[in-house]
């Protein structure tokens, strides 16, 4: 399975699979809502971030360079998809599989509920839940080629607490953090808030409602059918503020941006149609309906993948 994106510091891996005949593939799972985003919209982050037209026309050069120099497109021979919109390349091996959410879900179950536990001083069903995604401190705008953090800590800090707070107020329930795993926090900063690591899919399926931003945990919320407040803020950039927004207006819902008056907000509908179709376009479509998890999909296919690539 080959993770790497095609540049000219990787071309090199790409011309050995060709030149050895070498069987591989790759992971092409949609991940989140695909941005649609309107005319005005693609113009800003242009504007904003220039390095999206230059991005376009290195990614049009590589295509150029892989067709004419190497006369290869370097295309893989299968790639594992959880829907069929994933598919990159035709006439490729496809391997019908499901988001990983979904094998956290299967884990889970199987292993009797034994980390489903309450947490202390908190009884289930009776907290919500905000899933942590280190946003002022997210290493991956950085990765992206932007040159700035995902919003100003300070401001994002005193905005989400004083949110919590009219949450806590208006539900009469605590927050309580599910901690992004990669955080390193070196105080709380959520008003001492209790901050747990590594058992959010329990944490999830114990609340009474989950705000989020756009985390990829928002699939354990569709599984277990939990009401969502998905939090958005003028402060943060302009990408990840219409990544929210996607992701809210894909089930349904509206952000609710908390720079601004909030005080008429409710407990969110579920709407149960959206929530499947989302279920079924980004988690688990109806490829198959065994409980096996994604490596044991990707074994049973072995043989398959080999005999078609051979013949």
């Amino acid at each position: 399975i080959n993770t790497l994106t095609f540049n000219l510091n990787n071309y090199f891996v790409f011309e050995k699979l060709d030149q050895k005949n070498i069987i591989w593939g790759e992971i092409n799972f949609l991940r989140y809502p695909p941005l649609q985003n309107k005319i005005l919209d693609k113009i800003k982050l242009n504007c904003y971030y220039p390095h999206h037209i230059i991005s376009k026309i290195i990614n049009f050069y590589f295509f150029l360079l892989k067709v004419f120099r190497f006369k290869s497109t370097f295309k893989p021979h299968f790639e594992m998809i959880n829907n069929h919109t994933d598919a990159k390349f035709t006439n490729t091996y496809k391997i019908k599989s499901h988001a990983w959410a979904y094998d956290d879900y299967l884990n889970y179950h199987n292993k009797k509920n034994e980390n489903d536990k309450s947490v202390e001083g908190f009884i289930n069903n009776n907290y919500i839940l905000y899933v942590d995604e280190n946003v002022p401190f997210h290493e991956d705008p950085f990765e992206h080629g932007y040159s700035k953090p995902l919003c100003k800590t300070q401001i994002f800090f005193d905005e989400i607490n004083k949110f919590f707070n009219f949450i806590e107020k208006k539900f009469g329930k605590k927050v309580l953090i599910a901690g992004y795993p990669r955080s390193n926090y070196k105080k709380n900063y959520f008003d001492g808030r209790k901050i747990i690591y590594g058992n959010t899919i329990s944490l999830v399926k114990n609340s009474q409602m989950v705000l989020m931003h756009n985390s990829t945990a928002v699939n354990y919320s569709i599984i277990y059918k939990k009401p969502l407040i998905f939090i958005n803020s003028k402060n943060y950039l302009l990408h990840y503020s219409l990544s929210i927004k996607a992701l809210a207006q894909e089930l349904n819902l509206t952000d609710v941006n908390i720079t601004n008056d909030y005080n008429n907000i409710s407990t969110p509908l579920i709407n149960i149609d959206r929530y499947n179709d989302y279920f079924k376009k980004y988690i688990k479509a109806d490829f198959h309906n065994n409980e096996d998890r994604s490596f044991e999909l990707f074994y049973k296919e072995l043989l398959n993948i080999y005999s078609k690539c051979i013949i």
